[in-house]
């Protein structure tokens, strides 16, 4: 059996950092790549790649920006350990559409709709797809 390719977004903190640590602590073959918006920035995430080499890649993602996530496909795309495709999506990232007072009311429940559904809102474009779901 192949090892398991994962994707995982708003991987720099949080939730997202520990399905990283998680991942690679109990599943040795396993691979992660690790997105987020700074991941250079992520000194938590940088520390995990340094201490599991080739089994952690950085991805730059912001799921809010339909160019964001094309690059970020693209690149993922390119990487050797997700030639195969990848299999399993752990789409944690949030879209936070309230820290800004002046916000429209329709922003607000695109947000909301972005974060429940794990979906990009119409107007952002189609989904790129990275790679081909396989079944163990």
């Amino acid at each position: 059996m192949s090892p398991t390719t994962y994707l995982i977004t708003g991987a720099n903190r949080g939730l997202g950092l520990e399905y990283v640590r998680q991942i690679v602590a109990h599943e040795p073959d396993s691979r992660v790549i690790a997105a987020a918006r700074n991941p250079d920035g992520a000194a938590e995430l940088q520390k995990l790649i340094a201490a599991h080499p080739g089994k952690i890649e950085a991805l730059q993602l912001d799921v809010s920006d339909q160019a964001s996530i094309a690059a970020a496909a693209e690149r993922a795309a390119s990487l050797e350990f997700a030639k195969g495709g990848i299999d399993v999506l752990l789409n944690n990232a949030g879209v936070n559409v309230v820290g800004n007072a002046n916000i429209l009311e329709d922003n607000f429940f695109d947000g909301l709709e972005d974060n429940f559904k794990g979906e990009p809102r119409p107007g952002l474009g189609k989904r790129v797809p990275v790679g081909t779901a396989r079944s163990p």
